[in-house]
């Protein structure tokens, strides 16, 4: 109901806003339900180190690997950068976990089916940002306990003598 009020306000305001501007809109309002929601810390735009060119809308981090929301207010072509950059954090993170979230409810619907018949390798769902799917997203993720991820140290030795 959050994201849908919200959003129903923000379209009401300002009905002739650019895609961009929709888009950190949106991401504004996800930041704040993961804040509401107590699932935190999790890092805006994350760049990953060994991952070059991507930057992940949410990235949360558990003891197992990283968990990524990605953020789109319309799907088109877009999905196959979440589904692509989704692949690149499973090749240095196996257990990596990537969803995709968007505004648009058909969209969502078409991309989940590609997810099922196993055509968006990299995705685990696609979710509807006003759906109970997306509650139920929401509701997971509250059970896991996200932590900061770990300093990575400049010495490859495993040596350490004192």
């Amino acid at each position: 109901m959050f994201v849908a009020d919200v959003w129903s306000r923000y379209t009401h305001l300002y009905p002739d806003t650019n895609p961009s501007m929709s888009g950190r809109v949106f991401e504004y309002v996800l930041a704040e339900i993961l804040k509401l929601e107590a699932i935190t810390p999790f890092y805006p735009q994350a760049k990953l180190r060994y991952i070059p060119y991507a930057a992940y809308d949410f990235l949360l981090y558990d003891d197992k690997s990283p968990v990524v929301l990605s953020a789109k207010t319309s799907l088109r072509e877009r999905w196959k950068q979440a589904a692509f950059e989704g692949l690149a954090l499973r090749e240095k993170y196996p257990l990596a976990e990537t969803y995709l979230v968007t505004l648009n409810a058909d969209e969502a619907v078409n991309i989940q089916d590609k997810i099922t018949a196993r055509e968006a390798p990299g995705l685990e769902a696609c979710v509807h940002a006003k759906s109970v799917a997306f509650n139920e997203l929401i509701a997971q993720l509250k059970k896991r306990q996200f932590m900061e991820a770990l300093p990575v140290s400049p010495i490859t030795t495993t040596l350490v003598c004192e």
